[in-house]
């Protein structure tokens, strides 16, 4: 069964137990939900599921990385090798 997390709550991250780090938003839908937090979903209906729902935040994100390895705030226009003067 899937839950969503009622629209009028702010978004809650789990910091104990199994389901560390999860990040739930309000309106979106999870098939599990955090004990203690119950009183702030409600079943969720099957056919009707907003935009980026069910997504967990982790906080992990990776800056993209070109060819290299490096980030791409780190590119230069200039060849491996640096400038040939």
């Amino acid at each position: 069964m899937k839950y969503r997390m009622k629209p009028n709550g702010p978004d809650i991250t789990i910091v104990d137990g199994p389901l560390a780090g999860r990040t739930y938003r309000a309106g979106a839908s999870y098939d599990e939900i955090p004990a203690g937090y119950e009183d702030r979903f409600e079943p969720a209906e099957a056919d009707h599921e907003p935009a980026g729902a069910g997504r967990v935040d982790h906080g992990l994100r990776q800056q993209p990385r070109d060819g290299a390895g490096r980030e791409a705030s780190e590119r230069t226009d200039e060849p491996e090798g640096g400038e040939d003067r």
